[in-house]
């Protein structure tokens, strides 16, 4: 018999035409530029000195109010030593309390405060222009590094070639700052060479103060959604075993339930919730399950791998390893950037990206252990059941007229009272389960110079599950190349993935915790028995099933190629184009043979065995076009901008072969 599922040019496309937030995070001073060469008094400063030179004086009033001073050292040095106390004032109030007696006074000039003699003519303040240009330390240009006159709010950014130029006043001993997101800032003073080229270092410790969403990295500080960004190596310290296990632990936010159906069986994906639950799902159709097909619950997340979108199983599969960062996004931010399918919130992955100028090879291997905790379960042991069901009443007839049930009721306690004494406890929940011990590898393979980065990676996971006759295997290799020219940028990352499962021909967990401890799993030849119980009641033994040629198995074959390049059009303003293409073949086989007891029940009685196969196969392609702007305007005043258009097409076709006989 066939049936036939298929979908196909089913297409879920969704073109998005998002002019975000233009968010401006304005987190604004209280005070700029005025005109007629006023500055606005800006905010209240308070602070006391005594006995202090008037040149720390003036420093102090420099730091506090972030305005640029200039003066003649010999000037201040003349003044003396001062005593002052400022409490809520304004820079100019401030500046007539500290200079007040001391033959000093001030006066505006653009940008600057000038500290002069009361009675000395006033000058134009000199001015210097500084050039340059940042790099790292591969000697590549940085663009958008934040130059700033320290103690001030002056400031440049580099251009796309990395190239800036700043025009400060010629003060005493003045102080540039180079800043950028991942990067060590630097200090550097100015001792008269108009031309200060620096490199700047990465600092792994900045990697927390960035939100990455898939689209764009900005910093934390200037991020206005909600996001939770957790590190690779903080998961690796909950544990191994996969992402969705560890983030279980780390991020409470994201709720994944255990099955207590299936408890810690390999093949099971979790369900998880982000943002709650926006459909409720009404059951399954046993014929309808594409188990060779694992489709998104729409409860779930949306999961963005690398910068594309990925599904459940490619995530739970994915090699722990391997993982940079992942950030969760919650809030209508997540919605902004990807339109209604990020309702339920946003998981982004990045992978690692490490790549130096030498070959570098690196290997991380592991072996696992899942081991079941049997510890929560104080059950009785067979002499025990056996009293409190003699206790309940169990083998009391309702009425003691009558004789059959009387007898019936005392031979079915006397047999089961002899077998407690002959020694039958059987611990039933220990039967159906094992040590589970697996091995995890992973070898990557690095080369690259300032131009050229390269990156291949092979994996190989072997999970063994707690019930016996589970596993999973999952092998996958990965090739990422990336190449940078001035103001072009591309990458291309290709991947292979491949996964084989088998279930547990145990059956259930819980059905052995149905079983009473005075029943014993084998006959009286020593042989497994298909019947559990006893004479009273036909109870089948879930052990018998796993005699049997029973099997269940699944696997996939998925290959994924994504595509992105990047053009900087102008100083902050850049174009972006996304490609990803993911094809994916999978089957799965299910066979019960005649005698299986699946077919004891009632509505199974008149089938003898059964066998099903699904075979599938899907296609997805993903495209996006996107223009960031983003500029960072003197020390607090940061600018974004972004346009996106998606076009996202998905076929898959699912083909169900079942016989019964």
């Amino acid at each position: 018999m066939k049936k036939n599922h298929g979908f196909p040019y089913k297409w879920g496309i969704k073109m998005r035409y998002v002019l975000l937030v233009i968010q401006v995070a304005l987190f604004l001073p209280q005070w700029g530029h005025a005109s007629n060469n006023v500055l606005l008094p800006g905010p209240k400063i308070s602070f006391s000195m005594k006995d202090a030179l008037m040149k720390d004086v003036i420093w102090e009033l420099e730091k506090r109010s972030g305005f640029v001073f200039a003066y003649n050292a010999n000037d201040l040095l003349k003044a003396g030593k001062v005593s002052v106390e400022v409490k809520d004032k304004d820079v100019y109030e401030a500046l007539d309390i500290c200079l007040k007696g001391t033959g000093l006074t001030y006066v505006v000039q653009q940008d600057v405060i000038v500290i002069k003699r009361a009675d000395a003519p006033v000058q134009e303040v000199k001015k210097v222009t500084i050039t340059g240009r940042v790099v790292d330390k591969d000697s590549l240009p940085l663009p958008g590094v934040t130059i700033l006159l320290k103690h001030t709010t002056m400031g440049v950014v580099t251009d796309q070639n990395g190239r800036y130029s700043i025009t400060i006043p010629d003060v005493q001993e003045p102080v540039l700052i180079f800043t950028f997101v991942g990067m060590k800032s630097r200090e550097v003073k100015y001792t008269g060479n108009n031309v200060i080229n620096i490199v700047l270092e990465d600092d792994v410790t900045e990697v927390e103060e960035v939100v990455v969403t898939g689209m764009f990295t900005r910093k934390a500080s200037s991020f206005t959604g909600s996001a939770t960004t957790i590190k690779g190596d903080e998961l690796l310290k909950v544990g191994n075993q996969n992402v969705f296990q560890s983030l279980k632990s780390m991020e409470p936010g994201l709720m994944i339930f255990e099955s207590l159906e299936f408890g810690s069986d390999p093949n099971r994906i979790p369900d998880m919730q982000l943002r709650g639950t926006s459909v409720i799902t009404m059951g399954d159709n046993s014929d309808l399950d594409l188990r060779g097909n694992y489709e998104n619950n729409p409860n779930i997340p949306l999961f963005i791998l690398d910068g594309f979108e990925a599904s459940a199983v490619k995530i739970f599969d994915l090699d722990i390893n391997r993982v940079e960062s992942v950030t969760i996004l919650k809030d209508a931010a997540a919605k902004a950037i990807y339109g209604s399918k990020a309702a339920n919130g946003v998981v982004v992955i990045e992978t690692k990206r490490n790549v130096s100028k030498n070959l570098r090879v690196s290997y991380s291997g592991s072996v696992d252990v899942q081991a079941p905790d049997l510890s929560s379960y104080n059950l009785c042991n067979a002499e025990e059941k056996l009293e409190a069901e003699r206790i309940y009443g169990m083998y009391t007839p309702s009425s003691r007229e009558n004789v059959d049930d009387i007898l019936r009721l005392e031979k079915l306690y006397m047999e089961r009272l002899s077998k407690v004494k002959a020694g039958v406890d059987t611990d039933w929940l220990a039967k159906p389960l094992r040590n589970g011990v697996g091995h995890k590898h992973s070898l990557m393979i690095e080369l690259g110079d300032k131009n050229i980065q390269l990156v291949a990676n092979v994996s190989y996971n072997d999970v063994v599950g707690v019930m016996k006759g589970s596993d999973r295997t999952n092998v996958a290799g990965s090739v990422f190349a990336s190449y940078r020219n001035n103001k072009f940028k591309f990458r291309n990352e290709l991947s292979v993935n491949m996964n084989k499962s088998n279930d547990s021909p145990y059956g259930s967990f819980a059905e052995y915790s149905k079983l009473n401890p005075y029943w014993s799993p084998v006959d009286e030849y020593g042989q497994i028995a298909k019947n559990a119980g006893d004479e009273e009641a036909f109870y089948g033994n879930p052990l018998y099933n796993a005699t049997l040629n029973t099997s269940l198995k699944d696997k996939y074959t998925e290959v994924t190629d994504n595509f992105e390049g990047e053009y900087d059009i102008l100083q902050g303003f850049k174009a972006k184009v996304r490609i990803g293409f993911n094809r994916k073949f999978s089957r799965s086989d299910q066979f019960y043979p005649a005698n299986h007891l699946k077919f004891n029940s009632e509505q199974e009685l008149q089938k003898k065995g059964s066998y099903q196969i699904n075979e599938g196969e899907s296609q997805t392609m993903n495209y996006d076009f996107s223009l960031n702007f983003s500029r960072q305007v003197k020390e607090l005043h940061y600018l974004f901008g972004f346009l996106s258009y998606s076009l996202d097409e998905t076929t898959y076709e699912e083909n169900i072969y079942k016989a019964e006989g």
